[in-house]
């Protein structure tokens, strides 16, 4: 038995089987559908609008036609075109009137009067030398581990790999480092910071006493004169150049130093002579940055 009944928007469909399988029975089975609003439910374009050349399909949201052929239809593109014709011959024709006017208009020329050479009654001689910038010597920014009696390692030049004790920091930034010459044949000189690795270790050197002089002038090379070349010295141009002999200022310095911090070095520990004397070598798979200086 099926029965149909309409209330309201509502059109509820009731169907009820009276089935028999296998013992069980399925009874009252009820479905509900809600239809749409008057407004949006289907009508049949021809029968809905007919005066109108572009019905709706779907009230509200579809046309039969879409907006270019509709406009074709209606002719409203061809309206549109006539207009723009009209008004683009209606600006040129005032364009035109423009021109002839200011055509016909005399212009007014403004006198311009010819700028007068001014002529200088002195020249100099010669060209002014331009004054050269000269630079700021600003303060060395100094590494807190750079402290004097610090055991460093030389990480470029010829001497890469050795092992010296920091000194004394100049104002310059510059580092005074000794081997000592006997362990390891690193005379008395100057380091630049930035090729140099610091380690934990530090000696109490306060107790050394260094020379007042000790600065970027007592390491200054001493230039060769330059006097006029004999004949002799003019033609012996194969041989080698004879060696600056060293300065005996220094090599008394170094000495003196050398014999204050050797035993210095002994006291603090017996095996740091011999550390000293080793060079820095990395073996296979050792990496710098893990290790622990």
């Amino acid at each position: 038995e099926i029965s149909a009944c309409l209330v309201g928007s509502e059109m509820c469909i009731r169907d009820s089987i009276n089935a028999e399988y296998g013992g069980f029975q399925v009874l009252n089975i009820a479905f509900t559908m809600s239809l749409p609003p008057a407004h949006l439910q289907w009508k049949d374009p021809a029968v809905h609008d007919k005066s109108k050349k572009n019905p709706w399909i779907i009230p509200g949201k579809l046309r039969l036609y879409g907006k270019h052929k509709n406009a074709k239809i209606s002719g409203r593109s061809a309206l549109k075109s006539r207009v723009a014709k009209k008004d683009k011959e209606t600006r040129k024709a005032k364009k035109l009137a423009d021109k002839a006017q200011k055509k016909d208009q005399p212009t007014e020329k403004k006198e311009v009067k010819p700028k007068k050479k001014v002529y200088k009654k002195w020249y100099p001689t010669q060209r002014k030398p331009k004054s050269k910038l000269q630079r700021k010597i600003k303060p060395a920014k100094i590494r807190e581990s750079l402290q004097p009696g610090t055991i460093l390692v030389i990480l470029a030049g010829k001497l890469i790999g050795r092992r010296v004790v920091l000194l004394k920091v100049l104002p310059s930034g510059m580092l005074v480092i000794t081997g000592p010459s006997k362990y390891n044949g690193v005379n008395l000189r100057r380091a630049h910071p930035t090729f140099v690795l610091a380690t934990s270790t530090r000696v109490d050197i306060s107790s050394v006493k260094l020379p007042e002089n000790l600065d970027d002038k007592f390491f200054a090379k001493a230039r060769r004169s330059k006097s006029k070349k004999s004949e002799e010295e003019f033609f012996e141009k194969g041989q080698k150049k004879k060696p600056v002999p060293p300065n005996p200022e220094r090599v008394v310095a170094e000495k003196s130093i050398d014999d204050q911090l050797i035993p210095l070095l002994k006291k603090f520990d017996p095996l740091l002579p011999s550390y000293l004397k080793s060079t820095l070598r990395l073996g296979n798979r050792e990496y710098p940055h893990l290790l622990k200086f």
